[in-house]
């Protein structure tokens, strides 16, 4: 190598270590409260009318955060957090079924009633490895800063809680003695063709004949196979954000999340409003996506 070749080496390399010394890394964490919604298309009766609906829910968001200023207004951000994301969602309409495949006494036995009042309702609640990567910039030096960027979410833990009910449901007066309503413990780990931890048979009446039937049901209860988990282990979208700081390490923001992600997996994503003429399921390929609003304070060093 020849004596000019070394300098200009020597020369970038003590010019990378001294701009690599200047830049002024941060690192921190962050604690919030995230609004939680899902949205995707939903199943609709023979007028185009809606049969289920998803509502705002509260969840928690938390974990660390790391910043790469480039000069005092703009810069790099990057973030490793546990975050909640999920909604409330609920299924009703009055013509429509119900597939029962098995019982605590006798799970082999499968019975299918139509034509009567069906409710669904559930609390999703799914947690997340969340890792946003933003690009952020100051509107006003050091108090109001904005960011937005990509992020990708790595699903850790899945539970989904609610109930179910079929028959003669008076929305009044209901009769307990004219509907079935069956517990919803819904995991990521249940097993196929599972019934839910402590499920105990019951005695209801349907179409004029007293049945069992099981008190809590699993995940993939109505499945005889299982092939993935209930929701995709992967989930990605944007966010867009804004952060009011008090001082230069301490700040409260909000930031809003889209989804780009089909998170529910579409082997289990039945129509809920009938079977075909088989009475068999119907299987949907509607792709439905997280959104949430993130209110959190953050501290950085």
């Amino acid at each position: 190598m020849k004596f000019s070749n070394k300098l200009l080496f020597i020369l970038t390399v003590f010019t990378i270590f001294k701009v690599q010394a200047q830049i002024d890394y941060k690192f921190g964490f962050r604690a919030g409260a995230t609004l939680s919604q899902m949205f995707g298309p939903k199943e609709t009766d023979a007028a185009g009318n809606n049969l289920e609906s998803y509502k705002t829910t509260a969840r928690i968001c938390v974990g660390g955060t790391f910043s790469m200023p480039f000069n005092d207004y703009i810069g790099l951000g990057a973030e490793v957090l546990f975050s909640q994301k999920g909604a409330l969602h609920r299924f009703e309409a009055d013509n429509s079924y119900l597939r029962l495949d098995g019982t605590v006494s006798n799970m082999n036995l499968t019975q299918i009633f139509t034509g009567q009042k069906r409710i669904r309702s559930v609390n999703i609640t799914n947690g997340y490895v969340e890792i946003p990567i933003t690009f952020y910039a100051f509107a006003i030096k050091d108090r109001l800063m904005f960011d937005f960027g990509p992020s990708i979410s790595f699903l850790v833990s899945s539970r989904s809680l609610g109930i179910l009910k079929y028959g003669a449901i008076d929305p009044v007066n209901p009769d307990p003695a004219d509907f079935l309503e069956i517990e919803l413990d819904l995991r990521g780990t249940d097993d196929a063709g599972a019934l839910a931890d402590r499920a105990v048979d019951k005695t209801g009446r349907l179409d004029q004949t007293t049945i069992n039937y099981p008190s809590r049901i699993g995940s993939y209860y109505n499945f005889n196979e299982k092939r993935g988990t209930l929701f995709n282990t992967v989930d990605y979208g944007l966010n867009f954000g804004a952060s009011l700081f008090f001082t230069k390490g301490l700040r409260v923001g909000t930031r809003v999340y889209y989804g780009l992600a089909d998170v529910t997996n579409n082997n289990y994503d039945v129509q809920q409003s009938s079977l075909d003429a088989n009475k068999e399921f119907i299987f949907r390929k509607d792709r439905d996506s997280n959104f949430g609003v993130q209110l959190f304070i953050a501290l950085q060093f």
